[in-house]
């Protein structure tokens, strides 16, 4: 079984772990090229290409508009949306667990300086969206499959 934890949008950071001990983690970057036009089909096409429904669960961030965000609601990306969307309904389809978790779950315990300590930080800007999965992950495997291990680790 893999959980795979996604931080959705035009730069969409996916992380999970390949066996015990192996990270994987990729940024799927709808912004550019030929994948911009059709974005929710190739994250959908991903999603049953990589994950399998029998086996396999997804921890996705939720999309919120904040109250704080309103003196800027022009620059606001509402596509984030529509990819929390589409995840959403693969796993409706297909049967597959889906977790939804808010921003301030995901970064609420999983801060940078833990992400450092237990060995899943990346560094640099373009990686945001990497370490925002990670947290969603992180936090799902503790605090909702209660497996310590990475706690342990923080020791």
């Amino acid at each position: 079984m893999k959980i795979y934890a996604i931080d959705p949008g035009p730069h969409t950071g996916i992380f999970w772990l390949d066996g015990l001990l192996n990270p994987c983690r990729i940024t799927l970057d709808y912004t550019t090229g030929p994948v911009k036009e059709t974005a929710l089909k190739h994250l959908y096409f991903w999603l049953m290409g990589t994950v399998v429904p029998t086996k396999d669960k997804i921890v996705v961030e939720s999309f919120e508009f904040r109250k704080e965000d309103a003196q800027n609601r022009e620059y606001i990306d509402y596509s984030t949306g529509e990819f929390v969307g589409v995840v959403k309904l693969f796993c409706q389809l297909t049967g597959t667990p889906c977790y939804v978790q808010s921003a301030s779950v995901g970064k609420g315990f999983w801060d940078d300086s833990k992400l450092k300590r237990v060995g899943m930080w990346v560094p640099g800007t373009a990686n945001r969206h990497i370490r925002d999965a990670t947290r969603h992950w992180l936090h799902h495997v503790t605090f909702t499959v209660g497996d310590e291990f990475w706690l342990r680790r923080l020791k």
